[in-house]
């Protein structure tokens, strides 16, 4: 094993196979432990290979040459990702029910502001909608641009636009409610 890995670090991709046949099962076995779900789990493992084939031969090089044990290296690499993917479902769950307070909000309140920001929403171009509901959801702006081939850069730039025009269309959406209930 430790052979294909240095055969890996060095440049020959096809280590990794070698590695990866008698690696998945413990590693899936890993990510089951912490997210106890089978295709979430399954998905990281695959994450994870993906990731280490993706390093240039330089970056391999430098981090990863002088690793002797490749066994708990992977472990600690689907514990990591499996961390920060609880953390980020975590998030993602908290970002949709802090604004919502039962003692100030009757649901017909919220339903009502919900309606709005998408009716807001839809008024923006298809782009622009499909970055706002993903931010809205608790995507990091990292995954947005992976899930849309963009640069965080870009997609942080676009978020800011976005945010400003539906700032406008919400200004004047409530200035038409309000008068309209005049």
């Amino acid at each position: 094993m430790h052979q294909d890995w240095e055969g890996f670090v060095h440049g020959d991709n096809e280590c990794l196979g070698r590695l990866y046949r008698p690696m998945f099962r413990p590693l899936l076995l890993i990510a089951i432990h912490f997210l106890k779900d089978k295709d979430k789990a399954h998905d990281i493992v695959q994450e994870i290979f993906l990731k280490i084939i993706d390093t240039q031969l330089s970056e391999r090089q430098e981090k990863w040459n002088n690793i002797r044990d490749i066994e708990a290296f992977l472990a600690v690499m689907v514990r990591c990702k499996c961390l920060e993917t609880l953390k980020t479902e975590k998030n993602r769950n908290r970002l949709l029910t802090e604004n919502f307070h039962p003692e100030t909000h009757t649901n017909f309140d919220f339903y009502f502001e919900k309606t709005h920001l998408d009716t807001c929403i839809d008024r923006l171009p298809l782009k622009e909608q499909a970055l706002i509901r993903l931010h809205l959801e608790g995507y990091k702006n990292q995954e947005i641009a992976e899930i849309h081939t963009m640069s965080e850069k870009t997609v942080k730039n676009r978020l800011s636009l976005s945010r400003s025009k539906l700032a406008g269309l919400w200004k004047n959406l409530i200035i038409i409610v309000l008068w309209g209930m005049k």
